[in-house]
């Protein structure tokens, strides 16, 4: 089973490491410590993003990124709403892709209890957007 650590959590969300640890000590998000690191079960991290205000913050996020994108005009950038039943490999795949990359990148993914949708909402480079969708057809 996939672990996820305490920075992909945050490349996922969105969220700082600070606000991560405060739903930490709030009991919203739990994990294990692993000598200095904190790793989290697929299980452990779908209860935090199911939470109710974890997911009003997270729809908040998606929609500043959108926000964002629309309404800066910088050249060569790309925004792409992409819904899809994901799989660990992908969702791993896309987070290890954009935190090996040089540009900056905007990325949030949100998983929908009820349909098993995954949302993953992307801006940035259009190269490396280019790049990061492709995975979705790879995988």
């Amino acid at each position: 089973m996939k672990k996820y650590s305490l920075s992909e959590i945050e490349t996922m969300t969105g969220y700082t490491s600070r606000s991560l640890r405060k739903f930490m000590a709030e009991g919203l998000l739990k994990g294990e410590l692993v000598g200095r690191k904190w790793t989290f079960t697929e299980e452990q991290l779908n209860k935090f993003l199911t939470n109710g205000n974890v997911r009003e913050g997270l729809k908040i996020k998606n929609g500043i990124i959108a926000k964002q994108f629309l309404e800066d005009f910088a050249e060569n950038r790309a925004c792409v709403i992409y819904n899809v039943r994901p799989s660990e490999e992908l969702v791993a795949g896309i987070t290890d892709k954009i935190r090996g990359m040089k540009t900056d990148i905007q990325f949030s993914y949100f998983c929908d209890e009820k349909t098993g949708i995954g949302r993953f909402i992307l801006a940035g480079d259009v190269n490396a957007i280019g790049e990061i969708t492709s995975l979705f057809k790879e995988m």
